[in-house]
């Protein structure tokens, strides 16, 4: 990969404000565009801590948090997993035991003295680092007195107030664990009587968002091998399953699979292909589809309530699936992929093909669209690297994600994805070296490399009401409803086709007429509409938006709207602000006409629907299409994710849905290049041998 190009896939920031010190067993959760750093053991003092910070993703600024509340003890080795979009739970670990004297919610053993071999070791085996015994607990150090932990306490981001949950029944502490929380499902009536929440949690209406702890090791370092279930709702824990193999952080990540999303949609275009799939090339989403088809929720998930859960069938039960992803033994690698099903059984799923990631230490990931995305260090006696890769959840194969040289060098120790940006960040420290901060499980939280996703086609799809607005933000005054039914959109296609609805027209750049509705586009473009009505007549349209009259004083409505664009693109655009949705046979040259139209003319949702479908029909054939479009589209400046410098001189992006999709088409032209290059070589090659 060339330079350039590596630089806009993936960039390398220097944090400021108020960093953690390098830490051993921290935790690191993304909520939104923050990360928050909880708990760990800062490596220059034989001490644990439980101080909280956050980094604005944006900014890359850090700020330490002064927590109030039920403050959890210092440890390390535990799990904070996000709840919700303002809560964060924190779970387990190890904690000296002068700081819970009073607790209940610990191991029924201790360990003293904690130094030795590490969690995850088995019982044998050096802890070097090329070890494939080596466990999470190698950068650990003696404590006199260490106790494992089972308590549960929830951070509120906005009184930035800890709580602790009181339970009777936890399971046994542990640490090294790997933990999810799976989202509200059920919809509730106002048949049984609420319990008591001294968290405050809100599930308005959908009820049992659930922590689910996974494997883990005890004071003994002996793994548990068993599945914990902790609902948000009755303040219980709810479940307890066996697992029949160890799991942790060290060679496991548990990830809730999204909405839309179901357990036995894994695989399913392998099943389909009778398990025939090709091996995947150097892109991602072409393999298959890059989503799945979107099951609808329950309609009464805004209304707070009392709890007694609706009834379901099996083929609509809208419970979360999750996923288990393993890998053992580094050295001769085994993969395996588990999915938990609504009703707590696993389902196996084969990960097989000569294409798959290394033993990746622990792995760290969550799914974007239709793919896991997954990160791990990648330590041999040759290669000593951060990796990532991507498993197409429909084909079940394999894609490495390559960032070019960025983690060929120093030390970077701890990825996790950022879905609102479609990115995958990465922490560490550019001049470290990666085996001796490994060896002493160190994370450094200098430097952040934010590798850009949906350059590679990994992209969350919008939500129907996203766009450039005049104000913003949401539909405004003006500009299409969230979602339309079935049938307003069967009308909309049909009010369309039909003249009589009509009153004026749109002319296009080639003088062919598209009959509308000026009420429609009013009311579903907004005001921009009304603002391009009042150009004079006899010029084309060009879209200024320094000025824009009073919404509650509409202009006298002429018969003709001169855009200068082909007849097709305004064809397409009218079905579009009909029925919010975009003609199934769109081509590519349309879609790229309408991405250069949606910004200007500020037409709400547009832009996102026409990312989204021009990145399901991405090819080798479009990617110059699609790049210039999308690099005219982004405009100069950083408006939408502009390229910037920073204070070191290194290129900084902030991600936009255009800059991903300008950012894929660049890399499609880069890989036509060299395949091309590659097959000139091969041919002199031969002709040479002749």
């Amino acid at each position: 990969m060339s330079h350039n190009l590596a630089q806009m896939i993936s960039s390398i920031a220097r944090t400021t404000g108020r960093e953690p010190a390098p830490l051993v067993g921290a935790s690191t959760t993304v909520l939104n565009d923050t990360l928050y750093v909880f708990a760990g053991r800062p490596l220059t003092k034989q001490r644990l801590t439980n101080d909280l910070y956050a980094l604005d993703l944006d900014t890359k600024v850090w700020t330490k948090i002064e927590a109030t509340g039920d403050i959890p003890s210092p440890r390390y080795f535990h799990s904070v997993c996000a709840l919700g979009d303002t809560k964060l739970v924190c779970y387990g670990g190890m904690s000296p035991l002068q700081s819970n004297v009073s607790s209940s919610q610990t191991s029924a053993s201790g360990g003293s003295g904690l130094g030795g071999q590490g969690p995850g070791s088995g019982g044998g085996g050096g802890m070097g680092a090329n070890s494939p015994n080596a466990g999470p607990g190698q950068g650990r150090q003696p404590f006199n007195e260490i106790i494992m932990m089972s308590d549960i306490h929830i951070f509120d981001i906005e009184t930035s107030r800890w709580t602790y949950i009181p339970t009777d029944n936890a399971p046994e502490g542990r640490y090294a664990h790997c933990a999810t929380v799976l989202p509200s499902w059920a919809v509730y009536t106002s048949s049984f009587p609420q319990p008591a929440d001294p968290a405050n949690i809100e599930e308005s209406g959908e009820g049992g968002a659930e922590l689910v702890i996974v494997g883990g090791q005890n004071a003994l370092d002996t793994y548990i091998e068993e599945i914990n279930v902790f609902n948000f709702r009755s303040l219980r824990w709810t479940s307890v399953t066996p697992l029949g193999k160890s799991c942790g952080v060290y060679k496991s990540v548990v990830i809730s699979l999204p909405p839309g999303i179901k357990g036995d949609d894994i695989g399913s275009f392998r099943r389909r292909n009778n398990g025939t799939d090709s091996e995947p090339t150097s892109t991602i989403a072409e393999e298959a589809p890059t989503s799945f088809p979107q099951t609808r929720r329950g309609t009464d998930a805004g209304i707070k309530g009392n709890s007694s859960p609706s009834s379901t069938s099996p083929t609509t039960d809208p419970r979360p699936s999750m996923l288990i992803y393993s890998n053992y033994n580094f050295l001769d690698v085994r993969l395996e992929l588990q999915v938990r099903n609504p009703d707590g059984t696993l389902t196996e799923k084969p990960l097989s093909g000569s294409f798959t990631p290394p033993g990746l230490r622990f792995p760290n990931g969550g799914v974007l669209a239709n793919h896991l995305v997954v990160s791990g260090t990648y330590l041999t006696g040759s290669v000593q690297e951060y990796a990532l890769w991507a498993l197409n959840l429909s084909t079940l194969t394999w894609t490495r994600i390559d960032a070019g040289n960025t983690f060929q060098s120093g030390s970077w120790n701890r990825g996790i994805l950022w879905p609102n940006r479609n990115a995958f960040i990465v922490l560490g420290r550019k001049d470290r070296n990666l085996v001796d901060d490994y060896n002493q499980r160190k994370i450094n939280f200098t430097h952040i490399c934010t590798v850009q996703l949906d350059a590679f086609g990994l992209f969350k799809p919008p939500p129907s009401h996203s766009g450039i607005t005049h104000g913003g933000g949401g539909t405004g005054a003006g500009g299409l409803p969230h979602q339309l039914s079935q049938r307003a959109h069967q009308l909309g296609k049909f009010m369309a086709a039909n003249q009589s609805f009509s009153d004026m027209v749109l002319l296009s750049l080639t003088g062919d007429r598209v009959p509308v509705s000026s009420r429609i586009l009013s009311q579903r473009w907004g005001p921009y509409f009304d603002h391009l009505l009042t150009l004079p007549a006899t010029s084309p349209a060009h879209p200024n938006p320094s000025s824009l009259p009073d919404p509650s004083q509409p202009p006298t409505r002429p018969r003709t709207l001169f855009l200068p664009h082909t007849q097709p693109t305004l064809i397409a655009l009218v079905h579009y602000l009909y029925t919010n949705d975009l003609p199934s046979t769109t081509s590519p040259q349309i879609l790229c006409s309408l991405l250069q139209l949606a910004r200007p003319y500020r037409v709400p949702g547009l832009l996102g629907k026409v990312v989204e479908r021009l990145h399901g029909m991405f090819d080798a054939k479009n990617a110059a299409a699609v790049f210039n479009a999308a690099a005219m589209a982004a405009g100069p400046g950083d408006e939408l994710g502009g390229f910037r410098m920073d204070d070191d001189g290194e290129v900084r992006s902030d991600s936009g849905e255009v800059l991903g999709l300008q950012k894929r088409g660049l890399r499609g032209l880069a890989e036509g290049r060299w395949a091309r290059e590659r097959g000139r070589s091969m041919g002199g090659a031969v002709g040479g041998g002749r």
